[in-house]
């Protein structure tokens, strides 16, 4: 009887059905005196146990559980289930996962076990497929979150279990592909196929048919879509470029491929490539990632770790998962290595990526960086055995074969230079069958008509010079790099000499110039030379790299050719130059910023002319201006260290790379101060202000802007006192202080409008709208912002123009008024048709917000998701809260309170995480209404009173007011009439001041009705 009464808590069960389905509609003599007893003993059994539950009596007959139904497991496991699925939608498996666990872990053993009859047999096989279900959707979850591997197992017992169900069979076969058993896959079609027909004369349905002709055609879409936080829809390939003729060493490349074939059995996802410099281990492991290339479509990435670089320092595991992470488009890289390893495991479940991870220094080194993801394949080269690394497959690359390597020595040469094969052998064997030494004499041997392979070889004999001992490898290199350099020009000797001189690990054609001193023509014709004798290599278009031996031989000569004068004047007209450049560049790209080096000439010529060639160049550029940004604190260059953080800080902004950004403007603070240029000072430490904003770390960068403000009015500079008003205003808006954030940008506004600064007005015009609305001061806001749209439409600014229209159809929607929200998203998105993603995303999120208000909920939830989605990407952690707010009253609204709660306390434990407490209150306000709907009336009167504090701490009246009015319709369900209307009366007088009719309709309603 307790089994029948808690399917269905809280809704009677009439007299009569209970009888029948007791008994099997054979009702037995006194079988309604039998009920009147079980039910007292259940009574006593309930009190006895101190549980809340109860079951009542109807009239004229029957009986009814009145308990919660998040007490009964039946109805928790279909809550997490439908909470599970809402928040897969929205596309955090990981989140959906823990909640089909827990609901799994509310099962135990078969349903109504001990109970027989009719609508026990009919309620148990219901549950049963409710449970099989469930197990479905978390079969499909981790499939997509690249589980495969682990859930064959599972699915094996399960298809065994229930041999007829074709879905299991799918979800077994796909688990099957890919873990890299194709066999084994079509082997369970073939099984199943064959059962099917033997037992129950059918064939496979069509789907599980598409999947077998899918298999054995092996598509790759076939491979798991990662759903991960970050979706990026083009898979990065960073590889450089291969050599268009691959010479020799064909046994081991095939051997090689054959270990990292995804179909070979317990396939290595690491392979380490070690051997002597020069032995070609970065060309053989490009030639393979090339080769393997179709098996990993979501991305072949390339990283040179610099681990034996004599000059730049090994790269970090910090700086090396942050330069992976960006690859694949992640932005908003978390500070620790152990959450970068973490994330960049996380990205790879699920993915098939290649990564190569050139020149490896050691074991501390590479460990973060590895993943065991059974999708992915790491190559890593290393002059050093890598010894210490766990499940690593390692290949020692030897010198080339004779065959091999008078092969490569013909091709250098070139068609039209047939030698005798005899003077070819000895070549090679003078050069130790070394790939770099036979690359460079045959280069050699190309470049000099008069020569004969004969001649080479005598030459190479005379020298006496060995490459084969592995332990004098430095040494024969070099004699290799000796043979090179003094084949060159006197001209083309002295360039190389700069160019090895160069701080970055690659550099472009304007890059070389400046170092060099020849102008960009001669430049160019150098760079070729180099490039035939492969002293440089050409990585991508363009941009061109020494190997570090190469730079450390160039270095070398240059050492002992060139004065320390020399030497020291290149190295600063390259500085010179990424000074000048990145100025012109941040010109172009803020052209409205300030601009503190007015006093340097641009360079002659410029590598850009555009705001988008500037931004690519920056991009380009981006790791030598870091590295000239050091050199340049390394040796005092005050000023240079200075503007090069002024000119890469909005760049570093824009890019999220808070803590180089940091480590930049604290450094120029310094610079600044030592160079007794205050103007300067305050502007760094306005810089630093921002970085700490963008990081959350309010008090200091509230510090900072103070001490930039006190030096901007002591020097009497009105612009930029404007600029860190304004700036502080939105600090102050992020802390919740949303009154002082209006004093500080009135006080901008002001200046600004004193200097003519129109651009400016608008601007904090637009932010002082924000602020009066968090103070519901509502009309004052849409005349602030309608003046901040005039203006910008004076001055022909799209990009102001789109903000602030987005802005005021967000306060048009707040007051109720839906038709002019709808018309300034739509102006929003003719002024700007081509938006930036976060704009896009800004814009779609209005308009599904737009969908909401009319009820057209589905439209709401693929617009909301769209934003969500483009919202994590760029690590945009505010409106990522507001919209899973937004999805939650999506689902509140269609009545799926279940799907809506989860949306809610993830939007309510971030906005925890980052100490945004307007975000807390509103979500804390939605949590207090759902659980009021669901007559969990304590839990709610918690959510509420919680909410309505934080309201209250940070003076948004609109929130308080909400949650004032949620709080009444609490008191009115436990009957407090009067405290209800004390509540409403309370909310109500902030509408009717604020002019929002839809809210003051709805309270005076309520308080008729009471």
């Amino acid at each position: 009887m307790l089994a029948i009464l808690a399917q269905t808590p809280g809704v009677p069960v009439p007299m009569e059905k209970l009888v029948n389905w007791l008994w099997d509609g054979a009702e037995p003599p006194g079988a309604r005196a039998n009920l009147h007893t079980y039910v007292s003993r259940l009574r006593a059994r309930l009190s006895s146990i101190g549980d809340d539950a109860t079951i009542g009596t109807l009239r004229p007959g029957g009986y009814v559980l009145q308990a919660d139904s998040k007490d009964i497991d039946l109805h928790r496991f279909r809550n997490l289930r439908r909470q599970a699925r809402a928040i897969a939608a929205s596309g955090d498996d990981e989140r959906a996962l823990e909640l089909l666990r827990g609901a799994h872990a509310l099962v135990h053993g078969r349903p109504l076990a001990d109970l027989s009859s009719a609508w026990a047999d009919g309620i148990r096989r219901a549950i049963e497929d409710e449970l099989l279900g469930a197990t479905l959707e978390r079969v499909e979850v981790e499939l997509r979150l690249g589980h495969h591997t682990d859930l064959v197992s599972e699915l094996r017992v399960l298809v065994e279990e229930h041999p007829y169900n074709e879905k299991l069979v799918e979800h077994l076969m796909k688990a099957l592909y890919r873990a890299g058993r194709h066999a084994d896959a079509l082997t369970v079609y073939h099984d199943a196929s064959h059962r099917l027909w033997k037992e129950l004369q059918t064939q496979p349905c069509p789907e599980l048919q598409e999947l077998q002709a899918r298999i054995l055609r092996r598509d790759r879409t076939l491979l798991p879509v990662p759903r991960a936080r970050v979706v990026v829809s083009d898979p990065r390939r960073t590889l450089p470029d291969d050599i268009r003729h691959f010479t020799g060493r064909e046994e081991e490349v095939r051997a090689l491929i054959e270990v990292a074939s995804p179909t070979r059995p317990r396939r290595p996802t690491v392979i380490a490539l070690d051997g002597m410099p020069g032995v070609g281990k970065t060309v053989l492991a490009v030639h393979l990632a090339h080769r393997l290339a179709e098996e990993y479509p979501d991305g072949q990435l390339y990283l040179d770790l610099h681990g034996l670089d004599a000059e730049q320092e090994a790269t970090t595991p910090a700086a090396a998962l942050d330069a992976l992470l960006r690859m694949l488009g992640i932005q908003g890289v978390p500070p620790s290595v152990e959450e970068r390893t973490a994330l960049w495991r996380a990205e790879l479940a699920g993915r098939r990526v290649l990564v190569v991870l050139d020149n490896a220094r050691g074991r501390e080194q590479i460990q973060p960086l590895l993943s065991s993801a059974p999708g992915c394949l790491t190559l890593i080269t290393s002059r050093r055995r890598l010894v210490g690394l766990d499940d690593v497959w390692s290949h020692s690359i030897d010198v080339m074969s004779p065959s091999d390597a008078a092969d490569l020595l013909e091709r250098a040469i070139g068609p039209d230079r047939a030698s005798p094969p005899g003077d070819i052998a000895e070549v090679v064997a003078l050069c130790g069958h070394l790939p770099l030494a036979i690359q460079l004499v045959g280069n050699r041997l190309r470049h000099r008509r008069a020569w004969t392979s004969a001649v080479l070889a005598k030459r190479l004999a005379a020298r006496n010079r060995r490459l084969a001992e592995i332990r004098a490898a430095d040494r024969e290199i070099t004699a290799a790099f000796d043979l090179s350099y003094r084949g060159l020009a006197p001209r083309v000797r002295r360039g190389f000499r700069r160019l090895g001189l160069h701080l970055g690990a690659d550099f472009a054609l304007h890059g070389a110039a400046a170092i060099t001193g020849e102008p960009p023509g001669d430049a160019d014709r150098l760079i070729e030379e180099l490039l035939d004798h492969h002293l440089l290599t050409e990585p991508m278009e363009g941009r061109y790299r020494f190997h570090a031996l190469v730079r450390d031989y160039a270095r070398q000569r240059a050492a002992g050719e060139d004065s320390e004068s020399v030497r020291r004047d290149a190295v600063w007209c390259q500085l010179d130059h990424a000074v000048s450049a990145a100025l012109l560049a941040d010109r172009l790209l803020h052209a409205h910023g300030r601009d503190l080096g007015r006093d340097v000439p641009p360079p002659d010529p410029a590598p850009f002319a555009t705001p988008a060639e500037a931004d690519a160049w920056m991009t380009a550029e981006y790791a030598n201006l870091l590295a000239a940004a050091e050199y340049a604190e390394s040796v005092g260059a005050l000023r240079h260290t200075a503007l090069l953080a002024h000119a890469l800080a909005g760049y570093l902004d824009a890019g999220g790379h808070w803590d180089r950004a940091d480590v930049l403007h604290r450094r120029a603070v310094e610079a600044w101060r030592e160079l007794g240029e205050a103007a300067g000072e305050a502007q760094a430490l306005l810089d630093l202000s921002g970085v700490r904003f963008r990081t959350g770390q309010y008090g200091e960068a509230l510090d900072h802007a103070r001490a930039s403000l006190e030096i901007y009015r002591s020097l009497g500079d009105a612009r930029g006192e404007a600029d860190v008003l304004a700036h502080r205003g939105l600090i102050l808006w992020q802390r919740s202080l949303y009154r002082d954030a209006l004093t500080s940008s009135r006080g901008a506004l002001a200046i600004r409008r004193s200097l003519g600064d129109r651009r400016g007005e608008a601007r904090v015009l637009d932010h002082i709208a924000i602020f009066l609305e968090f103070v519901g001061r509502y009309q004052e806001a849409a005349d602030r912002r309608n003046t901040a749209l005039e203006i910008y439409a004076s001055i022909d600014d799209p990009r102001g123009l789109l903000m602030s229209l987005n802005n005021q159809g967000d306060l048009m929607l707040r007051l109720g008024r839906v038709d002019a929200a709808r018309g300034y998203y739509e102006d929003a998105s003719r002024v700007m048709p081509e938006m930036s993603r976060q704009h896009d995303a800004i814009w779609r999120n209005n308009m599904a917000r737009i969908h909401l208000h009319t009820g057209r909920y589905d439209e709401a939830l693929t617009g909301f998701r769209y934003a969500l989605l483009t919202y994590r990407q760029i690590g945009d952690k505010r409106n990522e809260i507001e919209t899973l707010i937004e999805i939650g009253t999506t689902y509140f609204g269609m009545g799926q309170h279940g799907e809506a709660l989860i949306h809610f306390e993830q939007a309510l434990a971030f906005s925890r995480r980052i100490s945004e407490m307007f975000e807390q209150a509103k979500a804390l306000r939605r949590i207090g209404e759902v659980l009021l709907a669901d007559e969990r009336l304590a839990d709610a009167d918690e959510a509420f009173r919680e909410a309505l504090k934080l309201a209250g701490v940070i003076g948004e009246p609109y929130e308080r007011a909400k949650v004032l009015e949620g709080l009444g319709r609490l008191h009115l369900r436990r009957g407090a009439r009067h405290n209800a209307r004390r509540c409403w009366r309370q909310a109500l007088r902030f509408f009717e001041r604020a002019g929002m009719p839809s809210e003051s309709e709805t309270l005076r309603t309520l308080l008729e009705a009471v």
